[in-house]
Formats: structure tokens, sequence, C-alpha cells
């Protein structure tokens, strides 16, 4: 039995402080289609998943990034709300071991 519909989505947004330029990241460069359906879900993943795109983006040209994620969902049919403050550089947030307060 279906109990609830889920629907969400993922852009991340990497802007170089040094200049302000802002592009978005390919997400599929670093995940498959099956890792990312399992990411979008909820925001550890996606922490996760912006200090793995950080640390290997710093390795090319780039000195320092600031990555940004605009994860919407949708649960129930209700419009579709952000799960992650846009506005918070989530590559610049330390990782945790324990479960968020």
């Amino acid at each position: 039995m279906l109990l609830r519909t889920k629907h969400q989505g993922l852009a991340i947004y990497a802007t170089d402080p040094a200049t302000g330029r802002t592009g978005d990241v390919e997400i599929r460069n670093f995940v498959t289609h099956r890792q990312l359906a399992v990411v979008i879900r909820d925001s550890r993943p996606i922490h996760q998943l912006c200090h793995h795109i950080h640390g290997a983006l710093l390795g090319t040209s780039y000195s320092d990034l600031e990555l940004r994620p605009r994860s919407l969902i949708s649960l129930n049919a209700r419009r579709v709300q952000l799960m992650i403050d846009p506005s918070v550089d989530i590559a610049g947030e330390p990782r945790r071991w324990g479960i968020p307060d």
C-alpha cells in the first residue's frame, strides 16, 4: 500500500569567492543514477556529496569554492519547498559523526 508520494530535485551551484562567478555542478560526474536517487532524499547524503565534490574540484584550477545545493521537495502533492537553505555554503560546514541536533 502506497502511503505517501515524494518528489524531489537537486542542483548544486559552485561559486568562486575570488571572482564571484557561479556555475552549475554536473552531479552525474560524481554519482551514478542509482546513487543520485538515494542522495536527493535526505540532507545528510547531500552534505556528504558536497564535501566530495568540493575535494574533487579543489584539485583542479580552483583555490577555494563555495557549494550551495538547491534541494526542492514535495510531499503528498503539497507545494514544493526548499529542504536546505541555499544561502549556506554546505562545503564549509563541518562533518559530524553523530546525528545532528
